[in-house]
């Protein structure tokens, strides 16, 4: 079975507030919604957060809610770049996660669903990032998703190193799919070239920069 990942289009709210500033009218157009995510229990998912949270609490408790009760034990990994290790964060039902830790957007973690509830969803709620967004990827290995919930080949067009490698996760093989750059000739899935793998909204990916800082730009505009 596979992960299934739907935007909730039909929940975005435009939400314009108007308010007047100096006798000049500013208007400011803030998108929220949210994405639920579909969970097979027992199996390892590579997700991301695309939303931000509108008071700015990126905790784990804040960000990624499981939807359904009996998820004790249901893990998230955060990749620790510095120690080359996961950190484990465990879910408790009426608490939330244990330790709590940040998620900030546009990051990537595993979550591993586990305790009675069967196969499980969690939401992500927040305000989507519109305008033009710069996830930096530095350092040999990170763990990374993309800053607006829209799906599409990432990280799109000529972005990467001669050498540089992205690692998706295939949940129903439990198992990496690994796409490669070549410089002068973009990216390439084992039997075609691409502008990157098809990554799904919520969907976290690995890259693996074999050279200098790079830019992940997205646009979105409402």
């Amino acid at each position: 079975m596979r992960t299934k990942i739907l935007l909730a289009t039909a929940a975005l709210i435009a939400v314009g507030v108007a308010s007047s500033m100096a006798q000049s009218n500013v208007y400011s157009l803030n998108v929220v919604g949210y994405v639920n995510v579909g969970l097979t229990n027992g199996r390892l998912h590579l997700l991301s957060n695309p939303m931000k949270p509108q008071d700015g609490n990126y905790n784990l408790t804040n960000t990624f809610k499981l939807q359904d009760p009996g998820s004790d034990g249901t893990t998230i990994f955060q990749w620790n770049a510095g120690a080359a290790s996961w950190d484990s964060f465990i879910w408790f039902d009426g608490f939330g996660w244990f330790p709590d830790a940040n998620q900030p957007l546009g990051t990537g973690f595993f979550v591993q669903p586990a305790g009675t509830a069967g196969n499980q969803r969690v939401t992500l709620v927040g305000e989507v990032q519109t305008g033009t967004s710069t996830n930096v990827i530095s350092g040999a290995l990170a763990l990374l998703g993309s800053k607006v919930p829209v799906a599409g080949p990432e990280p799109g067009g000529a972005v990467g190193h001669d050498g540089d490698n992205i690692f998706t996760w295939d949940v129903g093989g439990n198992s990496w799919v690994t796409t490669t750059y070549f410089g002068g000739y973009g990216w390439f899935d084992g039997t075609a070239e691409t502008n990157g793998p098809v990554v799904k909204v919520a969907e976290g990916l690995f890259y693996q920069n074999t050279g200098g800082s790079l830019n992940w730009i997205k646009t979105l505009n409402p």
